[in-house]
């Protein structure tokens, strides 16, 4: 990484500065376009500037709390929540005149996610494991370095031809091996998908595309094997022609950028390359639509953005007036009767209320809209508590996994994070099989060169 771009990006000075871009950003794309391009699916606009003064507060506030968790993986989660969930929320709360009480609850969540950070960040929750590990030993690690690179090389190689082959299988079966699809055809073929695949199958395809392929395609940028790195990509995109699912291709924009972040301290300046690079991609997004070029990347902003903030006062408002669900939708479902015949997220999806077009849509949310669905007022401090042990059992149990691949497999975990259940997200969201891959890749590593 040049010193120069180092020099504009690094430093807490210039990481508020990109928080405050950043708010801007937000508060101008709801209230300038996308009320304009998505006034039918309810992104409509009732500004209260007595809420927009009280949002630059509660941001500042939280920014605030942040400074408060230790330097490391709990305090790199909270503020990239922070930026892509808490403060697009701020920006529908105000536009929308959205409800203060759900706003409340919905601060009240990060603050509790905020505050345990904290104090388990400043905990000595240290693996004695790896601690163990990372001691003078007698050996010597360089006589053994070219073996272990190749030896790495090699089974990363076999785990990339049997992705290929799998990946192949799907996009033949369900994807007539398409490697892209316009925008507008995307939900189309994920419903196709949605109900033709079977339960492993889809288990499989999410890992695949989610953790193994971007893991592979980070390990060949890495090693500069270029054209084994395109072959990756193209097999992302295929996956994407699959489900359409848009975040595919910011995992593979965020693999790209960390490629190019050598010798960065990833505890300390990640934030502030993942801040950049977000303010670059939504001020892309915003001159596209309006010279009328594309409406990609307004849809990509959009959707891992403003659209599931506005989900969180969806779900507050359904069920004021309905049951919760108290994890009967979860696999507990099959132990206890469901109060409702279809998924909640279909239910608020597909409702005219929310969605003014009326067609069947799933509306999956997750955090404070989880929390809140299924526990009400008790969920909106359990849930907080929930993430922050996993994730620090994620640094703990990962323990000198390499930086890049931890962070970038961390950000999928957290993107996900926003869009399913915490139960949904252990499993099907990829917790365990990204705990379970790096851990296999670290103990692997440790076996060759301590000959364990």
């Amino acid at each position: 990484m040049p010193g120069w771009v180092r020099e504009i990006v690094e430093g807490k000075t210039k990481k508020l500065f990109g928080y405050i871009i950043w708010k801007c950003l937000m508060d101008y794309m709801y209230a300038a376009i996308v009320t304009d391009v998505y006034s039918y699916m309810g992104h409509v606009a009732d500004y209260n500037y007595t809420k927009l003064a009280i949002s630059w507060i509660l941001m500042f506030g939280f920014l605030f709390l942040s400074e408060q968790i230790k330097e490391g993986l709990l305090k790199v989660s909270y503020e990239f929540l922070i930026v892509l969930s808490f403060i697009p929320t701020l920006t529908v709360w105000w536009t929308k005149n959205e409800n203060s009480t759900a706003m409340t609850l919905i601060a009240l969540y990060w603050c509790v996610w905020g505050m345990v950070s904290a104090i388990v960040s400043k905990s000595k929750m240290n693996n004695s494991f790896y601690s163990y590990l990372s001691q003078n030993r007698d050996c010597h690690p360089a006589l053994y370095k070219e073996k272990d690179s190749n030896e790495r090389t090699t089974t990363v190689m076999m785990v990339f031809f049997i992705s290929m082959l799998i990946m192949l299988y799907f996009s033949y079966k369900y994807g007539n091996m398409r490697i892209i699809v316009r925008l507008g055809d995307v939900y189309n073929y994920r419903h196709a998908k949605g109900n033709r695949m079977s339960g492993i199958e889809s288990y499989v395809f999410g890992w695949l595309s989610t953790i193994v392929l971007p893991f592979v395609l980070l390990f060949f940028l890495e090693k500069k094997r270029r054209i084994f790195a395109l072959i990756t990509c193209v097999l992302i995109s295929m996956s994407y022609s699959i489900y359409g699912q848009k975040s595919t291709f910011l995992m593979m924009l965020l693999v790209l950028g960390i490629s190019l972040l050598k010798n960065i301290n990833f505890q300390k300046a990640f934030l502030n390359y993942i801040i950049l690079g977000l303010n670059i991609v939504a001020i892309l997004a915003c001159a596209l639509e309006k010279l009328k070029i594309t409406r990609w990347g307004l849809a990509l902003v959009e959707r891992l953005t403003l659209e599931v903030a506005a989900g969180h006062f969806y779900y507050y408002d359904f069920f004021q007036t309905h049951e919760l669900l108290f994890l009967r939708q979860s696999i507990l479902r099959l132990f206890m009767s469901n109060p409702y015949d279809n998924a909640i997220g279909i239910i608020i999806g597909s409702s005219a209320k929310y969605n003014l077009t009326g067609d069947v849509n799933n509306f999956n949310n997750g955090v404070f809209s989880d929390a809140f669905a299924n526990f009400g007022i008790i969920g909106v401090f359990l849930y907080p508590i929930l993430f922050v042990i996993s994730l620090q059992l994620y640094d703990n149990l990962l323990g000198k996994v390499k930086a890049s691949y931890k962070y970038m497999i961390l950000c999928w975990l957290l993107l996900y994070c926003m869009s399913i259940g915490y139960f949904q997200w252990l499993i099907s969201g990829g917790f365990v099989v990204a705990l379970i891959m790096l851990k296999l890749y670290r103990k692997y590593r440790l076996r060759v060169i301590y000959k364990v």
